[in-house]
């Protein structure tokens, strides 16, 4: 929790709002279910060690709310490399998230915040762009107010 020294309310951080690491891990196995069923992107999991995977983005997830501790992996561009991941696919999976998020009832400024974080390394990830064009994932899934 931070606190505003003008007026001294303590301020909850994004991670305390949605119900800390519990809602965290909740969101991170709804939204691996929704990814391992996509059949356009089953393949990038292919004998991947997937609750190592669900460890790191707990812990990514964490991080981006504000939240105790810190994500502790491998650069995100080296982690994903090998994958060559499509811009299309990218957005694919940026969508699971975000609507994974929307089913846990997440405030949009919450929403808000983290799809401009995931945005914000699109460059790092996707190696293939072929997505829409001119299109951020901001207007894309249509989360701005």
């Amino acid at each position: 929790m931070t606190t505003d020294t003008r007026h001294e309310i303590a301020v909850p951080s994004h991670f305390e709002r949605i119900g800390g690491a519990a809602v965290v891990r909740l969101a991170v196995e709804k939204f691996y279910a929704r990814v391992l069923h996509d059949a356009d992107l089953a393949h990038y999991f292919a004998g991947a060690d997937l609750a190592r995977l669900k460890r790191h983005q707990a812990a990514l997830l964490t991080q981006l709310l504000g939240g105790p501790g810190g994500y502790q992996g491998r650069d995100l561009a080296e982690a994903h490399r090998h994958l060559r991941i499509t811009g299309a696919d990218f957005d694919r999976v940026a969508g699971h998230l975000m609507a994974t998020l929307h089913e846990l009832s997440t405030p949009l400024d919450i929403v808000d915040g983290l799809v401009a974080a995931v945005d914000s390394v699109r460059a790092t990830i996707v190696v293939r762009e072929r997505s829409v064009p001119g299109k951020g994932l901001l207007a894309y899934f249509g989360f701005r107010r």
